[in-house]
């Protein structure tokens, strides 16, 4: 009888290993997965950060060319004041060199 529950007690603290082992196991592949989601996360939010700088260049560049394009309407419209008022020009001389010339 003492033979009998010293191997009941032999199996129950072995069980009892066993289940402590599967345990801390069980938490090593919980702690795992917990960093596997941190890192999962933290490259989501790396592509999300990346993803803006992205778009904050494409707006970057398109604000640039926007005012190229704007330079260059101003220039086209300050050619056109003078081409329109260009035509007033052989008068002006005429009538500033016209004497000087008939002399």
């Amino acid at each position: 009888s003492f033979l009998h529950h010293s191997l009941v007690l032999q199996s129950f603290l072995h069980h009892s290993l066993v289940l402590q082992s599967f345990l801390h196991h069980s938490w090593a592949l919980q702690s795992f997965l917990h960093h596997s989601l941190v890192l999962q996360s933290f490259l989501h939010h790396s592509w999300v950060l990346q993803s803006f700088l992205h778009h904050s260049l494409v707006l970057q560049s398109f604000l640039h060319h926007s005012w190229v394009l704007q330079s260059f309407l101003h220039h086209s419209w300050v050619l056109q004041s003078f081409l329109h008022h260009s035509w007033a020009l052989p008068l002006i001389l005429y009538h500033l060199l016209g004497p000087l010339l008939h002399q």
